[in-house]
């Protein structure tokens, strides 16, 4: 039966998310979050996709995006075709990596983007796998955050406008709101001040 055509809204935004085949896992080791890292970072260019938000899981990844003209199909299958050769090649694999067709949300507004970046963002420490967003290695947290360069494709301006005119202000109140959990964890925004003071 054929897939059900995709209509994309330009410059709409879009929670987009992929999974592993059988829920699977998609990374084993360190190298294969570098070289998916990589590869969507490369296709974020070629593309021209704009990026919000991002984290790597073991079995899945998020993305929250912006649509260029011709949409996110190409992109998509850009990353995860590209990355799943390589990952079967390196671990000598030939069954699918990813189910067949990744997920698509269209963001409705200012209220639904947030919650929606707040949920990527926070994904790893949801999962158990750290106890912060600071500790979470694999997201775009840090770059949003001011704790590590940040990649063109990135839009933290834009993120950042949301939370307050003066750059540090919203960087802290970005933080605060990504940090808001259930009380599990440690404050977010604690360490990143702790972080701060160190590096300075």
């Amino acid at each position: 039966m054929a897939r059900t055509r995709r209509d994309w809204i330009e410059g709409g935004i879009y929670h987009v998310f992929s999974r592993g085949s059988n829920r699977q896992a998609i990374f084993l080791n360190d190298g294969d979050y570098v070289e998916f890292d990589l590869l969507l970072a490369e296709a974020f260019r070629r593309h021209e996709v704009d990026a919000f938000g991002w984290s790597l899981m073991p079995n899945h990844w998020h993305g929250v995006v912006r649509s260029p003209a011709e949409g996110l199909s190409a992109f998509m299958k850009s990353v995860n075709h590209r990355y799943a050769l390589r990952f079967d090649r390196r671990w000598s694999r030939t069954a699918h990596v990813f189910q067949n067709r990744f997920g698509a949300v269209l963001v409705e507004d200012e209220a639904h983007f947030l919650t929606t970046l707040r949920y990527v963002v926070r994904n790893p420490v949801e999962a158990g796998i750290c106890a912060t967003p600071v500790d979470a290695r694999w997201t775009s947290f840090h770059a949003t955050a001011g704790l590590a360069p940040a990649p063109p494709h990135l839009r933290v301006e834009e993120i950042l406008e949301l939370f307050g005119r003066d750059v540090e202000t919203a960087r802290r109140r970005f933080v605060e709101f990504i940090g808001h959990g259930h009380g599990r964890e440690r404050r977010a925004d604690d360490q990143v001040t702790a972080v701060h003071a160190v590096a300075a």
